[in-house]
């Protein structure tokens, strides 16, 4: 029954420890913008146009087009780990 009681505060302890150490960042709705930007934003073909931002589940879904040189896509953005998930497509 001890080595029970010990087990468990001892978890909770490191878990408590490792919360402060290494909290947990979600990523915001403008910086996932930002990250698209920075991603697909080019100074050769002009910059990009965000048309819709949605949060689904876990994961931002940001389409995007740039008319320059018809050109468009869908990025998907895992909230915690910042993950890329795209669809890319030129006219």
């Amino acid at each position: 029954m001890k080595l029970t009681y010990k087990f468990w505060l001892l978890f909770i302890i490191i878990t408590c420890f490792a919360f402060l150490m290494f909290p947990v960042f979600k990523v915001t709705e403008e910086q996932a913008i930002q990250m698209v930007k920075d991603e697909y934003e080019d100074v050769h073909y002009g910059p990009i146009i965000i048309s819709s931002v949605n949060q689904k589940g876990a994961y931002y879904e940001i389409k995007w087009t740039r008319e320059s040189n018809c050109e468009g896509g869908t990025v998907k953005i895992h909230i915690l780990t910042r993950q890329l998930e795209a669809e890319h497509r030129i006219c």
